[in-house]
């Protein structure tokens, strides 16, 4: 059996690190396997939680409390006669070894409880700051006044502003939730655990290499505006009350001005 490293991402609200995994070769009896019998590995003081997920996706829960992981060297041992199941008797022992690093620009370090009651709610704040500032750019599309549009660059310079940190603490990561201000990406946000090869900084960002699935939804919030226009011009011409026929085109050149 052979296994790969894919991605490692620490959580923020607790003292855990999850590394996920590509077995080979793919076979049903992976879902079967004992992988606590399986596996041996030099971490310490640590509680290991492994899930298989299917399709050879393998999920190595961390969780620990005073111990450092962060930079550790970690050495895995396979040897899957162990798990007592005929299909995997006549497998090879091998190993496989790496660092830990978090993907998502988080530390694998021991924080105090304390530290992640302030990181969650800095996390609901900075949650609202980014869906206020989306609410303001969007309204401000119809009204008019494009300071509402030149705000929500300021809250995309602070959120890219993070990129040049490296290691956040869990009360800065709690920050990178302000994503929302460069629109909802919604393949980022099925794929946030997804392998990124992209540097630590940005992947904790949730910025994927492939800019094209990176398209932003702000663009169609731009458009909104022509889209209203259109469709009130389009009333207008279909319906066959002449004082609603103004008050459409009215509301249809407002859209546009």
């Amino acid at each position: 059996m052979v296994i790969k490293l894919t991605n490692t991402v620490k959580e923020i609200n607790n003292n855990s690190v999850t590394f996920y995994f590509e077995v080979n070769p793919i076979t049903d009896d992976l879902a079967n396997l004992d992988y606590s019998k399986a596996f041996t590995t030099n971490f310490s003081g640590v509680t290991l939680t492994y899930s298989y997920t299917g399709n050879g996706k393998l999920a190595l829960l961390v969780d620990y409390n005073a111990t450092d992981v962060q930079g550790q060297g970690i050495s895995v041992q396979i040897d899957t006669t162990q798990s007592g199941l005929a299909s995997f008797e006549h497998y090879v022992q091998s190993s496989y070894s790496f660092v830990v690093d978090p993907d998502n620009n988080v530390a694998a370090s021991p924080y105090a409880p304390s530290t992640y009651n302030q990181a969650q709610a800095f996390r609901w704040i900075a949650l609202a700051v980014s869906l206020l500032f989306l609410g303001v750019f969007i309204i401000s599309l119809f009204t008019k006044r494009y300071i509402g549009v030149e705000m929500m660059g300021v809250a995309q310079v602070a959120f890219f502003g993070l990129m040049i940190i490296t290691e956040w603490e869990p009360i800065l990561a709690s920050m990178s939730y302000m994503s929302y201000v460069n629109g909802v990406n919604a393949q980022i946000q099925k794929d946030t655990y997804a392998a990124m090869e992209t540097p630590s900084p940005l992947s904790g960002l949730q910025i994927d290499a492939p800019m094209i699935s990176n398209f932003n939804c702000v663009l169609i919030f731009m458009l909104l505006p022509l889209l209203v226009a259109l469709v009130l011009f389009v009333w207008s011409k279909v319906t066959k009350i002449l004082s609603r026929q103004n008050m459409l085109l009215e509301y249809s050149k407002t859209a546009l001005c």
